[in-house]
């Protein structure tokens, strides 16, 4: 598979030359594109996007104000087709770092920037300058008729944005964050509710009393909608067994639980291969119950030391004394996001945010 590095190649940085050139005729689109992508295939992604947007810079001398009006001429719109996706993120690297002085014209463009690609990025360093003004104009923008406004809103102010400029007083603004995503909460907009999950499971990490209560205050009035994000918002607190979390999503934490037969079907596996784990578990409480039943693998670490990481297993709902039989298959094959390392590794499983019986097994790489 082509890197995604290479969206930012000489086609598409001419496709952009081209359209700055239609709507100012003394651009110099050869020596844009001659600066834009000298040395472009040794360069990363972040690199090439700083580059084409010194280009930008260079070859768009005058006044900011003048060069925002050509910019934002050039974007997809229902009259003109114009430019989006992630070839536009020099567009929003150049309004962070030639427009941070002038904040009404920067925040225009992000908007109607963010409607064809997105202006969460672009966004950071006028909420780390201008933290009251920036929350000012984006409670104006709360209801507009586009998605991807209401989306930026959400997803330009997140504590914990991948990719995003770290803001350094993003602890003190998290009660500002809530009131913005309390009138986004029940959006039509399946896209606008994902952002504000993951909003509220950014504050999950850094204030988990504030999201608990905040929810507990939704559940009051809950909506389809609000439900769905519920249980995305507190996906990191319910890996963590967090019981208060369990509970407003209608799992008791204090039940009896009996497990017998908990197994691994091999003592010792190689990587790329897999092992099976099963077990049966009884209901002793006097109703049926829902269980969120996870299990947790302790990897070994290069360093001998332990890291571990949660999974889902099952939901099921379950009668007093009924035995129930599981079974999981989990694959240790190669990936890219995680490194395997050879030892002793543990399953151990979760049921209602408490941990029951566990299973050590030798992985060899």
């Amino acid at each position: 598979m082509e890197p995604f590095k290479n969206i930012y190649n000489k086609k598409s940085i001419s496709e952009m030359s081209e359209k700055i050139k239609n709507k100012f005729n003394d651009f110099d689109s050869h020596s844009f594109i001659l600066s834009s992508t000298r040395g472009l295939s040794q360069k990363e992604m972040k690199e090439r996007v700083i580059q084409i947007s010194n280009a930008i810079d260079s070859h768009l001398p005058g006044p900011f104000k003048r060069n925002i009006l050509i910019l934002k001429k050039t974007l997809h719109n229902k009259r003109e087709n114009g430019l989006k996706g992630f070839i536009l993120w020099p567009y929003s690297h150049y309004v962070e770092t030639r427009g941070i002085e002038n904040f009404d014209i920067s925040m225009e463009f992000l908007t109607e920037l963010t409607k064809c690609f997105t202006a969460e990025w672009g966004i950071r360093p006028f909420l780390e300058r201008y933290p009251d003004q920036t929350y000012s104009f984006l409670k104006q923008k709360i209801s507009d008729p586009n998605e991807h406004v209401r989306r930026w809103i959400s997803e330009g102010t997140r504590p914990n944005l991948p990719w995003g400029m770290k803001i350094s007083h993003s602890k003190l603004n998290l009660k500002k964050n809530i009131t913005l995503l309390e009138e986004l909460k029940n959006d039509s907009s399946l896209y606008v509710r994902k952002s504000v999950a993951n909003h509220l499971n950014d504050i999950s990490r850094i204030d988990s009393k504030l999201l608990i209560s905040t929810l507990k205050k939704w559940k009051k009035s809950e909506t389809k909608e609000l439900q769905w994000i519920t249980k995305h918002a507190l996906r990191s607190l319910i890996k963590e067994g967090h019981s208060e979390a369990l509970q407003i999503l209608g799992f008791k934490t204090d039940l009896k639980i009996k497990i017998r037969n908990f197994k691994l079907n091999q003592k010792e596996i190689k990587e790329g291969e897999s092992i099976e784990l099963t077990f049966e578990l009884q209901n002793l409480n006097s109703n049926k119950e829902s269980l969120m039943i996870d299990y947790i693998i302790h990897y070994q670490k290069s360093n001998k030391k332990i890291s571990k990481k949660v999974f889902k297993l099952k939901i099921i709902h379950t009668e007093n004394l009924q035995w129930i039989k599981l079974r999981k298959k989990i694959d240790f094959k190669k990936v890219t996001t995680r490194k395997h390392y050879p030892g002793i590794h543990t399953i151990e499983l979760q049921i209602n945010g408490k941990k029951f019986n566990k299973k050590t097994f030798n992985l060899k790489c």
